[in-house]
């Protein structure tokens, strides 16, 4: 009966696990369910708007129309990363006549899809913008953290080792990497040029106090003072010599000037004591001039 019990017992918490673990993933599903739903919800209001955006007779204010409907499809892929709210942007890039911001975009999109019929038919139509227009794979020598083309920045993850639709023309890709390098490349398309890898090298960016070792005046800097080597024995007989010379000049050249009237004498104490401060005052101040010279 005991055993039984014990049994029993466990059979209940195994059961109570396995229901657990049910309401927790149906509420986790549930949750996540929501969440889509919310985005898309957003995302249909927003298509609803760049609707009547395009309606607008003024050129000027569909693209301001149309530049805030690229932010909130922006945005509402930032919140709930979905093939719809990219898809979206694309749409809009299209409009504003940016198909690298549109490419850009697909590829997000295409990194989201769920293979509904909806996507499907929404990628059929949306990959053709590489049939359009040249397809320009950059292949950053260094990771970027930021890529900035034709002055719009384009979603990083997007840009990497993927084509990007541009058009006929002049081009100028900007990145910035992990460490702070910088790159700046220009490139010319033109109608013959449908496929191009375009391999972007970094400026290496100096920190604060920081010289450029390949730089020929920076890098290699002032020559530097070669250190005074105190053992030296020419070192020593230039400062002995040198020490010698100026105490000999200094008490020499007072004996020639005034005779038996000079002060610095050795018949008695004072000047005795007179030329062992001038020796010693002498000596320091030659010692020193030479060994930081």
């Amino acid at each position: 009966m005991e055993f039984r019990r014990i049994r029993g017992g466990a059979v209940s918490l195994r059961s109570a696990f396995v229901i657990g673990l049910f309401v927790l993933t149906s509420s986790v599903e549930a949750v996540a369910q929501g969440a889509e739903e919310e985005a898309a919800t957003a995302v249909a209001e927003i298509d609803r708007e760049v609707a009547r955006a395009s309606k607008s007779n003024s050129a000027m204010e569909r693209t301001s129309l149309f530049r805030a409907a690229l932010k909130q499809y922006d945005l509402s892929f930032q919140d709930a990363p979905t093939w719809r709210s990219a898809a979206g942007a694309m749409n809009v890039s299209r409009l504003l006549e940016r198909p690298d911001l549109a490419s850009a975009w697909y590829w997000l999109a295409t990194d989201h899809a769920d293979y509904s019929d909806e996507y499907v038919a929404w990628q059929r139509t949306a990959v053709t913008i590489f049939d359009e227009y040249s397809a320009v794979t950059f292949d950053f020598v260094e990771v970027p953290t930021s890529i900035v083309l034709d002055g719009e920045p384009l979603p990083t993850s997007a840009a990497l080792l993927r084509p990007i639709a541009l058009s006929v023309g002049e081009h100028q890709v900007t990145a910035t990497s992990v460490d702070g390098n910088t790159a700046l490349e220009e490139l010319t398309i033109d109608a013959e040029r449908r496929q191009l890898r375009l391999r972007v090298p970094f400026t290496r960016t100096l920190k604060a106090g920081e010289v450029d070792p390949r730089d020929p005046v920076i890098g290699k800097g002032a020559p530097a003072r070669a250190s005074t080597n105190f053992t030296d024995p020419l070192t020593i007989l230039t400062v002995v010599g040198t020490v010698t010379l100026a105490s000999g000049i200094a008490i020499g050249g007072g004996y020639l000037l005034l005779g038996d009237d000079n002060p610095k004498s050795f018949d008695s104490a004072g000047g005795v004591a007179l030329i062992i401060t001038e020796l010693l005052l002498i000596g320091g101040g030659t010692t020193l001039a030479l060994l930081m010279d």
